[in-house]
């Protein structure tokens, strides 16, 4: 994580700030999605999470430890 944070910090340095980027992924024959979170001008994958549906308050609450100011 130590290395993640890094990379991020140099990026927001080198660029002015992050841009961050949400993916989701069904695998086929498989009912679950797969969220990933990255930031998009280093291409730094920062988290994921996989949910049974697609339901806003589990994307709330994975993504509140990223809000600016956090």
């Amino acid at each position: 994580m130590a290395h993640t944070q890094e990379k991020l910090a140099a990026t927001a340095v080198e660029h002015g700030g992050l841009i961050w980027a949400i993916d989701a992924l069904q695998p086929e024959r498989h009912g679950t999605l797969l969220y990933v979170l990255y930031e998009v001008l280093s291409g730094t994958p920062v988290s994921a999470i996989q949910l049974p549906q697609a339901q806003a308050s589990g994307l709330i609450e994975w993504l509140q430890p990223y809000q600016m100011g956090n």
